[in-house]
């Protein structure tokens, strides 16, 4: 009986002296909270005692919550927006823009920021997504369709009126959004990078891609034949047909 009590004391001591360390990995953040108090916080990639073994105390007395310090990515939900008609004062034609963000924690100062008022990167997303799409559509509103679609010249050597339209909207969209998500959440908006731009079929056969990979805010062309292209096709089409059936009875009457 004393030897089965010494030995339960000795695996719940080693089970303990085991729940006392832990470790931290070069790619991640460890925010260490005791009694529910955040106490530390190391970053994995500084080279001042962030990455590698720790010791403190045991589970539930300590816990420690692990953060991605690494580039991160989350796409938009696909949403409709009205581009501008200066002329006519209304709204000139809608499109269908899908696009991506870029964000990581800002830094290790910014983790325990991060963690009160998100906790999750689940979180973040969820609160920056619906926050981002309000901007562009906001941004866009503000274009014209010939700022989206067009083959024209742009500022720079090899560059489209489209380039220089997107580079605008980025850089818009990451000076009105890159402070304040950084003082509110914690979080170092990297970039907003548009994904494809399409004309819903409703409204036009018009389909644009934006290469995303190799060029993210470049003018790629149009994939499908515009609606005029379409109706010249028919007309032709028709005076063929036309053609065909009065050599036909021509040659009847012969």
């Amino acid at each position: 009986m004393r030897w089965f009590r010494y030995s339960s004391l000795f695996v719940i001591a080693l089970v303990l002296v085991r729940w006392s360390f832990y470790t931290v990995d070069a790619a991640e953040f460890a925010y260490v909270t005791v009694l529910g108090e955040p106490t530390a916080t190391f970053d994995g990639a500084s080279g001042d005692g962030g990455a590698g073994l720790h010791v403190g105390w045991p589970w539930p007395i300590q816990t420690v919550q692990r953060l991605d310090r690494r580039l991160q990515q989350f796409d938009l939900p696909a949403t409709e927006l009205l581009t501008h008609d200066p002329e006519g004062k209304t709204i000139d034609k809608m499109i269908l823009v899908e696009a991506y963000v870029l964000w990581r924690i800002a830094d290790r100062d910014a983790v325990d920021r991060f963690v009160k008022r998100l906790g999750s990167p689940e979180r973040a997303r969820s609160i920056l997504g619906p926050r981002i799409n309000g901007q562009l559509g906001a941004a866009v509103a503000q274009l014209r369709m010939d700022d989206l679609v067009s083959v024209d010249a742009g500022a720079q050597p090899g560059a489209t009126r489209v380039d220089d339209t997107l580079s605008r909207l980025q850089a818009k969209l990451l000076d009105g959004l890159r402070v304040p998500v950084h003082d509110e959440y914690g979080i170092e908006l990297v970039d907003i990078r548009l994904r494809r731009i399409t004309y819903p079929s409703a409204l036009s056969n018009l389909n644009l891609r934006v290469d995303a990979v190799s060029k993210p805010w470049c003018f790629a062309g149009i994939s499908q034949p515009s609606t005029r292209s379409f109706r010249f096709d028919t007309a032709l089409a028709r005076s063929a047909t036309r053609f065909s059936n009065v050599s036909a009875a021509s040659a009847t009457r012969r």
